[in-house]
């Protein structure tokens, strides 16, 4: 039996404020698997330097495993973490996954006026390198998506919840 709600996007600061919204409203626990990974994980650059990248990877694999087996939770997963070596079949088994599909255009369009530090953005402009062809895996591994033309997180709550109150809770 799904008990989870899995949501997955490109712009990961949006996902997780309206994950956490969500939870709330809908009394769900809220894990994020990169806050997760992060807190379990506080000297990773340390494990790579002294263990070695495949080393730090297999600690976030059995990380997201484990998350993938929660109850009652409102998962919010990164776009790099949920793709990256098929992660996103942790998620399949306990979680309905739901992708917030950005249009390529609101996210360039989000570059353009944002103030995020360099290194994220630099991170969301290698992404759209390869939007599409990630953009399918993600279609392809969720079990809905809700189009989203803007990035404003107010708006696409309303429209998300919206969504999920009628087809999913």
């Amino acid at each position: 039996m799904k008990t989870n709600l899995v949501i997955v996007s490109l712009y990961d600061k949006a996902t997780k404020e309206i994950a956490s919204k969500l939870a709330k409203e809908y009394d769900l626990y809220h894990a994020d698997v990169g806050d997760i990974i992060e807190y379990n994980l506080f000297n990773a650059d340390e494990i790579e330097d002294k263990c070695g990248i495949e080393y730090l990877n297999k600690l976030k694999k059995k990380t997201i495993k484990e998350i993938g087996t929660y109850e009652n939770t409102l998962i919010s997963v990164p776009y790099g973490l949920f793709v990256a070596d098929k992660n996103y079949k942790y998620f399949e088994k306990y979680g309905t996954i739901v992708l917030l599909n950005y249009t390529k255009q609101a996210i360039e369009k989000y570059i353009e006026t944002s103030t995020l530090t360099q290194k994220n953005l630099n991170e969301i402009k290698v992404m759209l390198l390869a939007f599409d062809e990630t953009q399918k895996i993600c279609a392809e591994a969720s079990n809905t998506k809700i189009d989203l033309n803007k990035i404003d997180v107010l708006s696409n709550y309303k429209k998300i919840k919206k969504f999920l109150d009628k087809y999913y809770l």
